[in-house]
């Protein structure tokens, strides 16, 4: 997954929301 770290900010907030994407988030 190669996404800008503008775009990588604001996908995690937006994934903070679901538990399993939020964990992955959270490893990389």
């Amino acid at each position: 997954m190669t996404v800008p770290k503008e775009r990588r900010s604001s996908l995690h907030i937006s994934s903070s929301q679901t538990t399993d994407s939020g964990t992955y988030f959270c490893a990389m």
